[in-house]
């Protein structure tokens, strides 16, 4: 389930989503709406997106229906909270899939739009203070090192170009998710 509870761990609400399994919960910017996937039982790795209101009132809303069902995920919210970033699990030749980064509207007016769609695995998107950058983990190798799969840390504006490592090549082995903006 998804519950706001207090810092003394006393219960003040579920949000309902319909749902068996839910993760990933962020607030929007004025901490009234909740960004969160929920999906079935079977949805280890993410779900449905879906936006509810954090006080509880009226239902949940679904902004995604992925392409390989059940798989969006680690959703954030634009500082303007017009958007919300998510991971999306896409189908490529390989049992695991591919992970992309997309946005939608928050309102749910529009359909999602591919930002970093490559062969590579985005994900963890994170938005700047300001909205105009989001930066992402990926695996994608870059001109100087083709050859190099090591996840690192990336940036792109909130169009999906400009992409480039925000990390040097020399980095110590793996990078993590990026924490620009609150989840």
């Amino acid at each position: 389930g998804l519950y706001i509870i207090s810092t003394d761990g006393r219960v003040i609400r579920e949000v309902t989503h319909g749902e068996q399994r839910v993760d990933d919960p962020a607030f929007s910017p004025d901490g009234k709406q909740l960004a969160f996937w929920a999906g079935p039982q079977s949805a280890f790795g993410g779900g449905e997106i879906y936006v509810a209101n954090a006080d509880g009132t009226g239902q949940a809303r679904q902004l995604t229906t992925g392409v390989v069902a059940g798989q969006d995920a680690d959703p954030v919210w634009s500082p303007n909270g017009l958007s919300i970033a998510f991971r999306r699990r896409t189908v490529d030749q390989s049992t695991a899939g591919n992970f992309d980064i997309y946005t939608v509207p928050a309102d749910g007016s529009a359909e999602p739009i591919g930002l970093a769609t490559s062969p590579a695995d985005e994900q963890d998107p994170s938005w700047s203070r300001f909205g105009d950058w989001i930066a992402f983990k990926s695996d994608a190798p870059t001109p100087e090192s083709p050859g190099n799969r090591t996840p690192r840390i990336w940036i792109m504006d909130n169009e999906g170009k400009g992409k480039r490592v925000l990390w040097s090549e020399d980095s110590p082995g793996p990078q993590g998710a990026p924490a620009w903006s609150p989840r």
